[in-house]
């Protein structure tokens, strides 16, 4: 396994071409267990810090009561909608031709109203046996997704901030498959998004090697910190994005991603309604 220092992010970890980077690693003495309210401020004092030898001193974390992420795995079987502009019809999605971001991509994305610089980070609280670890991870190197909503009541919102067209995939699972396929992915998943600022998951499991709860990870640890990771950096995003009510389709690579994925298949048509709205 190799590790990197990132200065003022943490240190990245690269295993089997996967990466994940951890900013912050504690661990209880035995048998103590902090409180919520320890785990709050322990979480807004990293993210403090963090943002401050960044220079981003503008995010807009309000931290309201601290609500541990819970996301299912579940096969939705609404709509799944996307709000597109005219011109990405037409030149795009009309030909065949189609667009998956990574989360670096929606942390660095030009338009500020649609970047969240805290996609990929999640605050993961595991107990293990009569202890307690805490730690801030980036995660999700080695996902392309798609954004959408399963509400389109919200119309003048959604169509103002990304386009008048909507496009509606009729079957998630048949147009997920052939994306799959066309992209070389191992796996997809669909859930919708937790909205919470803590961006915090609290699991239970045991941790044989507590020597490497460090910042020499043990390939054990990095492997129980990339699985429990996976869904609360992927699917949980800031309380101030609530209203978009997002849908997000992840498609896992066997490594980790480029910053995005161009390409083309005609068969995903059939899948797709286009709404014009305007």
């Amino acid at each position: 396994m190799q590790r990197q220092f990132i200065k003022n992010v943490g240190f990245k970890y690269i295993l089997n071409g996967r990466s994940l980077i951890v900013q912050l690693i504690s661990m209880t003495k035995e048998n103590s267990t902090l409180t919520n309210l320890q785990v709050e401020a322990f979480i807004k004092a990293t993210s403090t810090y963090f943002d401050s030898v960044r220079n981003k001193k503008n995010l807009k974390e309000l931290f309201g009561s601290l609500d541990f992420v819970d996301i299912p795995s579940f096969q939705y079987s609404k709509p799944f909608y996307k709000f597109i502009h005219k011109e990405t019809y037409e030149n795009f999605i009309k030909k065949g031709k189609f667009q998956l971001g990574s989360l670096k991509y929606y942390r660095e994305i030009e338009r500020q109203e649609s970047r969240d610089e805290k996609e990929g980070f999640a605050n993961l609280i595991i107990n293990s046996g009569n202890r307690q670890i805490l730690t801030s991870v980036i995660s999700g190197f080695d996902k392309y997704i798609l954004c959408g909503t399963y509400d389109i009541e919200n119309l003048d919102y959604m169509s103002a901030k990304y386009g008048g067209y909507i496009m509606k995939i009729n079957s998630v699972k048949s147009f997920a498959e052939k994306v799959m396929m066309a992209i070389g992915a191992e796996s997809w998943l669909l859930n919708e998004i937790n909205y919470t600022d803590y961006k915090a998951y609290a699991v239970d499991t045991i941790i044989s090697d507590l020597g490497g709860v460090s910042p020499d990870l043990s390939e054990e640890m990095f492997n129980i910190l990339y699985n429990i990771s996976d869904k609360p950096c992927v699917y949980a995003k800031p309380v101030r994005f609530e209203d978009e009510k997002e849908l997000r389709l992840s498609f896992t690579m066997a490594r980790d991603t480029r910053t995005k994925l161009n390409f083309d298949n005609l068969g995903l048509l059939a899948d797709i309604e286009i709404i014009k709205r305007f």
